[in-house]
């Protein structure tokens, strides 16, 4: 009987030892799960706000006399589909006074089951021209060509600078002696660097080379001609020095040697406005000859600041000319490279295949031409931004992302809100 009694009580206390690990390893499994799921609906509400920021960019970007008006947030919660789940959100607010360039902070809540995932993080602006080069085929740099940055903030420093291509072919990026390059190099996604980075030489000084996490973000539609009545009737070729006050059409850009081509965008008083060029043919810049800019200082709060866009359906070719866009705006000592745009046309076929830029002086400006290469000789300097088919830096040739060019106004085109940053918080509540 004894022996009876003991072997019961024995197993009574396995039996309750099993009893409570099973118990707690459930608690802590449904503990796990919930947390899980909690931090699914606070990315389902972080998310959600992030499309209803884009959606006001969309609106004040696409409708006349629009004005910025933050959404308002869901402070009830909502439910996460197909579990028990919810999240809710309050309004964004702004990083700097009421400027949506500025970016916004943002947090979103998740609950399941007693945990609770708060997510507080920052958005910021997604540019055209974020990256400093970027090509969706090949890029060459050749012997003593150099890719840096000027104008960086704390955030950009933190961020890195990158150049790349969308490719994994073999030698997509080919690089020659004393190559430098300061910036992440990233090649498609999915690809090796190791094969896509070829012909690196003796004295090449190169920063960090990997696979690209994400695709880049072309135009999602085709570049094409500027609409609207001024760009109905050509007002034929420029080619004599002259200064231009307005948008409009021109069948070509033809400067001789030393001409000079001034566009002032404070014509229409301060701040100035925009100027578009649609040049349905080629540009050629002889010895000499120049594009300037007259312009008050960018504003990002602007809806059209001051920016000269030339859009161009064949060839970009400057020969030994003198300087692009090296007049400072009005206050400035340096010029901004936010001031000309140049957009390589696409549709209809074949557009912008070529833009051949030589020395002669400096050029400061962003080019977005997805079905042109883009081909720098002879020491050229350029400061601003390149996305293009291909990318060629000749000898001694130097590249400088200018930083100013991640920040523009939240009104200017293919601009979109991102996740830039955030931090999780989960705890619990009985």
């Amino acid at each position: 009987m004894a022996l009876v009694i003991c072997a019961m009580l024995v197993l009574l206390v396995l039996g309750i030892g099993y009893l409570s690990l099973g118990m707690n390893s459930r608690i802590f499994v449904i503990r796990d799960a919930s947390t899980v799921v909690a931090r699914s609906a606070a990315d389902a509400g972080l998310t959600r706000l992030v499309y209803e920021l884009n959606e006001e960019l969309e609106r004040v970007q696409t409708v006349l006399g629009a004005t910025w008006s933050t959404p308002a947030g869901l402070t009830d919660p909502v439910p996460l589909e197909n579990c028990n789940a919810t999240y809710t959100y309050p309004a964004a607010t702004f990083k700097s006074g009421t400027n949506p360039s500025a970016g916004f902070y943002v947090t979103a809540t998740g609950k399941s089951n007693g945990a609770k995932c708060t997510i507080n993080g920052t958005v910021r602006l997604r540019t055209t021209f974020d990256y400093a080069l970027w090509v969706r085929q090949n890029m060459t740099l050749k012997n003593g060509a150099t890719v840096g940055w000027i104008n960086p903030d704390e955030d950009d420093l933190l961020r890195g600078f990158k150049v790349g291509t969308d490719s994994r072919e073999e030698g997509a990026i080919t690089l020659n002696k004393n190559v430098t390059i300061n910036a992440d190099i990233l090649v498609g996604v999915g690809g090796s660097p190791a094969s896509v980075l070829t012909g690196q030489g003796e004295g090449d000084a190169i920063s960090h080379s990997s696979a690209a996490m994400e695709e880049y973000v072309w135009e999602p539609y085709p570049v094409v001609a500027p609409g609207g009545t001024e760009f109905e009737t050509s007002q034929g070729t420029i080619d004599s020095t002259r200064t231009i006050t307005t948008s409009g059409q021109y069948s070509n850009i033809n400067l001789p040697n030393g001409e000079i081509l001034t566009v002032d965008l404070t014509a229409a008083g301060y701040p100035g406005a925009p100027v578009t060029l649609y040049i349905n043919g080629n540009v050629l810049l002889k010895n000499g000859a120049q594009i300037q800019i007259i312009a008050n200082p960018y504003n990002t709060e602007l809806k059209d600041p001051p920016v000269l866009n030339i859009y161009v359906s064949g060839s970009f070719q400057a020969d030994n000319s003198g300087p692009i866009n090296t007049t400072p705006p009005i206050g400035w000592v340096v010029p901004d490279s936010r001031m000309l745009q140049i957009w390589g046309i696409t549709f209809p076929a074949p557009g912008c295949q070529s833009i051949d830029l030589r020395v002669g002086g400096n050029f400061f400006g962003a080019i977005y031409a997805p079905e042109a290469d883009v081909i720098t000789r002879n020491g050229f300097p350029f400061v601003g931004s390149c996305a293009s088919k291909s990318f060629e830096q000749k000898e001694g040739g130097t590249f400088s992302y200018d930083a100013n060019l991640r920040n523009l106004s939240a009104y200017e085109k293919s601009l979109y809100f991102v996740v830039e940053n955030w931090q999780e918080d989960t705890s619990w509540e009985f």
